[in-house]
């Protein structure tokens, strides 16, 4: 079971997404706590949007884009991180991870809703979770690829 810090953040950024146009997903270690693979709390909760709902999000909650051309694994074309609760929010747009020697684009095809409470918040399935995982190769994600 995670913290209240976790659900508290977790509400705000329900409230905060809601009215977006496209889909969103939770991803990373906080999808994995979401899909009850995990139990404690993650460092932040990684999410998924389109480039519009990005705009959208960062005027609404009157702040920038920090891309900044990311690194040499991961980069996105909108970074942003609102202060939604106690636990970080890193939202991003336009993500992509570079595996074999090419940029791939992150774009869940499935969304799987998890409640907590009445707040209704939206994953990948495991299986492409595993994916992303996967194709990020860093020695956490490999750790956590065999959780699944």
């Amino acid at each position: 079971m995670q913290s209240d810090a976790f659900h508290v953040t977790l509400g705000a950024l329900a409230a905060a997404l809601d009215g977006t146009a496209d889909p969103w997903w939770i991803f990373g270690g906080a999808a994995l706590a979401l899909h009850g693979v995990v139990s404690e709390d993650p460092r932040d909760i990684d999410v998924l949007v389109s480039e519009a709902d990005a705009a959208r999000l960062a005027h609404a909650l009157d702040i920038g884009n920090g891309a900044d051309g990311g690194t040499a694994k991961f980069r996105s074309s909108w970074f942003l991180k609102p202060a939604l609760g106690p636990v970080p929010v890193e939202v991003m747009a336009g993500f992509e991870i570079f595996s074999a020697g090419a940029w791939h684009p992150v774009r869940p095809r499935s969304r799987e809703r998890k409640t907590i409470g009445e707040i209704a918040l939206f994953v990948p399935s495991q299986a492409e979770i595993a994916e992303i995982l996967s194709l990020s190769g860093r020695p956490k994600d490999l750790a956590r690829l065999e959780l699944l």
